[in-house]
This record gives C-alpha cells, sequence and structure tokens, in this order.
C-alpha cells in the first residue's frame, strides 16, 4: 500500500511540474519523414537553392529523403534512407540547402507564388472543419482546381500548401492520387 501511495505521490508531481505523462505526440514533419506508406504524408519545407533563394514547398517525407541522399552523395550507400532520415530530423529547424541542379528539380514548388495567393483566397474563407471535411469527399476542392489537368495537379499543390498552413495532416491517396486526411 505504501509503494502505491508512492507511486501516486510521483505521478502527482510529475503532471503538477508539467511533464507528461504520455508518450509526445509526433509532429507532421516526423511523421512524413517516417511514412513509408503508398500514400505519402506531405509536409511543408523549407529549402535554400544554390541561388540562396528559400522557398517554403511541399513535398513527401521519401522525396526529401531521395534529395537529401543525392546531394549530399550517398544515395548508393546500403543504409542511405536512415542517414537521410537521419540528416533531416537533425537539420530540420533551418532550410535544407540543394546545390545540384537534380536535386533542385526534385524541391521546386510545381505552382507559382500567383497560383498560392489564389488558393489562399478561395479557401481563406473556410473554417479549419470545413476543410478538413472536404478532405473526405472526391472533388472537396473542385472549385478550386482548373479543369485543364496538368494545371489541376499545381493546383492541388498548392491547396496542400494552404492546408498544411493551417496545421492540416495531407496525404496523396495511392488509388486516385487525390488529396486526404492523413492519418
Amino acid at each position: 500500500m505504501a509503494n502505491v501511495m508512492h507511486i501516486t505521490a510521483l505521478f502527482g508531481w510529475v503532471c503538477l511540474l508539467g511533464f507528461s505523462t504520455r508518450a509526445p505526440a509526433q509532429d507532421n514533419f516526423t511523421l512524413a519523414i517516417r511514412n513509408q506508406s503508398t500514400s505519402p504524408r506531405l509536409m511543408l519545407v523549407a529549402v535554400e537553392f544554390a541561388d540562396h533563394s528559400q522557398r517554403l514547398v511541399v513535398t513527401s517525407g521519401q522525396t526529401l529523403l531521395t534529395a537529401l541522399a543525392k546531394e549530399r552523395g550517398f544515395e548508393k550507400w546500403p543504409n542511405a534512407n536512415e542517414v537521410a532520415r537521419t540528416a533531416a530530423l537533425v537539420g530540420r529547424d533551418k532550410p535544407f540547402q540543394f546545390t545540384k541542379p537534380e536535386t533542385q528539380k526534385m524541391l521546386e514548388a510545381t505552382y507559382t507564388a500567383e497560383v498560392l495567393a489564389e488558393v489562399r483566397k478561395k479557401l481563406g474563407g473556410l473554417t479549419t472543419a470545413d476543410l478538413r471535411s472536404r478532405l473526405d469527399k472526391v472533388d472537396g476542392f473542385k472549385n478550386v482546381y482548373p479543369a485543364d489537368p496538368e494545371l489541376r495537379s499545381r493546383y492541388k499543390l498548392a491547396v496542400a500548401h494552404v492546408l498544411l498552413e493551417k496545421g492540416i495532416p495531407v496525404q496523396i491517396n495511392c488509388l486516385d492520387a487525390s488529396l486526404g486526411l492523413a492519418q
């Protein structure tokens, strides 16, 4: 009985001091980096290119890992994915630098600043709950996408950008390449 009271008292002090007794929730970046699914989780990443320009881009964890491995020259190592994952998690608080044309191309945004501004305007009046519910529908963002299939994919990533800015986790669904709510 005394041991139970001692543990209860210790638990109370841990809670009072502000420590969580649960495992910390993983953030979207970590979940995207660790995602190995055919429905990749998307994330916003700060990238610095060879011309020293910096951009916030939407990418999957696997694309970032591949770009890091190619940029740093260890893509052929047997443990390249693990090394890249560690590099990504350690370097996440500053822009990732890419100077090789091949890796820069992998992380270039396919949508322009104008398209992003247009999507922000179209989605700006919607609540987070409205945006989340639209992700559950096949054509939830139909009014945002243009009819041209090539432009549609660009707008889709701009929509993902806006959703991620609002803290809504997004993935590319493997069956139809639509946006979905990441689990």
